[in-house]
């Protein structure tokens, strides 16, 4: 005869056994856990292509302002050698109408105007720049915009009788 089998025992599953649930968390853990690491992968793939890229822009960028440089220089040379010619060609022709002190004094005096005016312009042009660029107090309204009203407790109601 064959060996009875206690009803119980067989109707109780594997204890190793894995049913579908298992293996679809599981299988779905393994596609998330891939998926991680292919995106980890992506991510510093586009990190090193970005690096290369502003690497060879910052390069050229580099290599072309050399030359831009030297040529800014050349003509700022030139444009202060011509403006010691002006400088030296309104003085030898003011001093026979003015005499000498007169002539350097109208000179010195119009170039004192135009530094002055050069200065205040390049100051305003530096304000605006750096309030464009650093902003400020974020609760100060930009210059030329109207504050708002500040928001108070509201007022009691009035009681008529």
């Amino acid at each position: 005869m064959a060996d009875p089998v206690d009803p119980a025992l067989a109707l109780a599953p594997d204890p190793e056994a894995k049913t579908a649930v298992d293996v679809a968390e599981s299988g779905a853990q393994a596609t998330l856990t891939q998926g991680l690491r292919d995106l980890a992968e992506d991510t510093q793939t586009l990190v090193e292509a970005e690096l290369a890229y502003q690497s060879a822009r910052a390069a050229y960028v580099w290599n072309g302002s050399r030359g831009i440089v030297v040529w800014l220089l050349l003509a700022g040379a030139a444009a202060f050698f011509a403006l010691v010619a002006l400088v030296v060609g309104l003085l030898l022709a003011l001093i026979p109408v003015l005499g000498v002190w007169g002539a350097l004094g109208v000179v010195a005096a119009g170039l004192a105007i135009f530094a002055a005016i050069a200065l205040k312009i390049a100051l305003r042009k530096l304000a605006r720049v750096r309030s464009q660029a650093i902003p400020g107090d974020p609760t100060t309204p930009p210059r030329g915009v109207a504050a708002p009203e500040p928001l108070g407790p509201p007022s009691p109601p009035e009681l008529t009788p």
